[in-house]
């Protein structure tokens, strides 16, 4: 064991996350945006935010770009750095989950592997991934932006067109948070 593992321990919770998630209007959750185009997430991720903030709700949002100049500037891109920078990610976001926070996340991840190691470090229902996507043969985008497609547990829970405006997107989504109770 070492010194550090010798020194620390964990306290018990006094105030556990249901009794916290009960002071609020909404759920705490990490949803992590992901698209090819960089510009389309962090907008579908601020337009997001500002609904969030207009329903009155606390959320943050983790950019890609601020954690990789913050947080994570001493890590470049290799195999174990990208490891490691997804590791200090979903910790960082259990720590703001817990304080009952929406975690909105822009994030650069290369497979769904490495959405799954997101994945697995939280409950089943702390964790939301919205994926815009090209459209795709025989996949046709609903009235609301929405793709509509059957989906393995590993795979987005929501899946949305390039071909719609940020604004359509974002209202997707937004209906979708109410659907799922993110949001009241």
């Amino acid at each position: 064991m070492d010194k550090l593992s010798e020194r620390s321990f964990q306290e018990p919770e006094i105030v556990d996350k249901t009794t916290r998630a009960q002071l609020k209007s909404e759920r705490p959750i990490l949803v992590c945006f992901s698209a090819a185009r960089e510009e389309q997430k962090l907008a579908l991720a601020r337009g997001m935010e500002q609904k969030l903030k207009a329903f009155g709700c606390r959320y943050f949002l983790l950019d890609e770009q601020t954690l990789r100049h913050g947080l994570c500037s001493d890590l470049g891109f290799s195999e174990q750095d990208c490891r490691e920078y997804l590791r200090r990610i979903g910790h960082l976001a259990k720590l703001l989950i817990d304080t009952q926070l929406i975690v909105l996340a822009t994030v650069n991840l290369e497979s769904q592997s490495e959405f799954q190691y997101l994945r697995d470090l939280f409950k089943r229902d702390e964790f939301l991934q919205v994926e815009i996507r090209g459209v795709e043969p025989n996949v046709e985008p609903t009235q609301s932006g929405r793709v509509t497609r059957a989906r393995s547990s590993s795979e987005p829970e929501i899946v949305l067109s390039d071909q719609e405006s940020i604004t359509t997107m974002v209202e997707a989504c937004l209906a979708e948070f109410q659907r799922r109770n993110i949001v009241v």
